[in-house]
């Protein structure tokens, strides 16, 4: 018998129960992976991590990911959702500036920087981008947590954008108005691509999720991210929606895994120059997912990307487990 805390963390956002939610389980060391797939199954939230010691000297820490039916290799949302649930249990020692760690995945090691202001005052006065944070003892503001990648894989798709079109429930013409090219990036899973031109197209779209699915699998692909460069608000570089059938979730609120993706190839197409960006993300216009990117080219080929934003917890429950069940309450 074991007892376990588990927190919905609400990711892209500062609002409880907006934002994209993730579980974690920031104490998973000695759960077996069965354990954490139960755990998952019965929680049936998008995606959650369990956090357990590094099994290389390199890492602080190794996490898995799980939808409510099996595991995955990586997700920029749900890592975020870690990272701030580390800092929250007072697992990061954070400093003033920015703290970097290394943390062991099925994609690999990914390093994360968490952006920190140290201050009472700051403590006390943070603003509404802001998280006011007290970790082992020390104030201030958590401002942002950041996720580095390398991108360095790009695909064209053997389908028409008419094929595509109809899968989605838009016009073939939105696909190709926008003048750009369908491809599949591969972001720790391979990501379809789609560009149309108008947000409003984007927003009421109205996939077949089932034939998206079939499509996915037909490509290699584990996901699709349908974005446009016509944005839903001010200050934005794109709207996008992330599905994920292949991997048993519909829709994503928000994935920072598909802004990365979208970032890397609007830098490699020439839509964008190397800078830093806000893509937002979501079927509900007044619940968008904010993620903050920043892009470069690569000094040793690809194409850098930083991606992240800020969380909040939402929610906090213990988990009771033996051998054959799984208590939540």
């Amino acid at each position: 018998m074991r007892e376990l805390t588990l927190k919905q963390i609400d990711v892209f956002s500062t609002t409880p129960f907006c934002g994209n939610p993730a579980l974690v389980c920031s104490d998973a060391g000695g759960l077996s992976v069965e354990d954490m797939r139960r755990i998952a199954a019965e929680m049936n939230i998008l995606e959650s991590t369990f956090v357990s010691p590094p099994e290389s000297i390199v890492s602080e820490y190794r996490v898995r990911s799980f939808t409510p039916s099996e595991e995955y290799d990586f997700s920029g949302h749900a890592m975020i959702a870690t990272c701030f649930c580390l800092v929250e249990d007072g697992l990061v020692n954070l400093t003033d500036g920015v703290t970097r760690i290394a943390i062991e995945t099925n994609a690999g090691v990914m390093p994360v920087d968490f952006h920190f202001e140290a201050g009472e005052d700051k403590y006390r006065r943070a603003g509404q981008d802001e998280v006011p944070l007290s970790s082992r003892g020390r104030a201030g503001v958590l401002r942002r947590i950041m996720i580095n990648r390398t991108i360095r894989e790009f695909d064209s798709v053997g389908t028409s954008p008419a094929e595509i079109a109809s899968i989605l429930g838009i016009s073939e013409h939105d696909i190709v108005r926008s003048g750009l090219p369908v491809e599949i990036v591969f972001n720790g899973v391979r990501q379809l691509l789609v560009p149309v031109d108008g947000a409003r197209a984007v927003a009421s779209m109205s996939p077949d999720l089932i034939k998206l699915r079939l499509l996915n699998q037909r490509l290699g692909a584990k996901t699709t991210d349908v974005f446009s460069l016509d944005t839903l608000h001010e200050g934005c570089v794109s709207y996008s929606r992330h599905f994920s059938p292949a991997m048993g979730m519909w829709e994503d609120l928000g994935s920072g895994a598909g802004a990365s993706s979208i970032a890397a190839y609007l830098l490699r197409h020439g839509v964008v120059s190397a800078r830093a960006m806000v893509m937002e993300q979501g079927p509900e216009e007044d619940k968008l997912s904010r993620v903050h990117v920043e892009v470069k080219d690569g000094e040793s080929g690809g194409i850098d990307v930083k991606v992240g934003g800020l969380a909040v917890t939402s929610m906090t429950r213990r988990a009771v487990i033996d051998l054959d069940t799984v208590t939540v309450t």
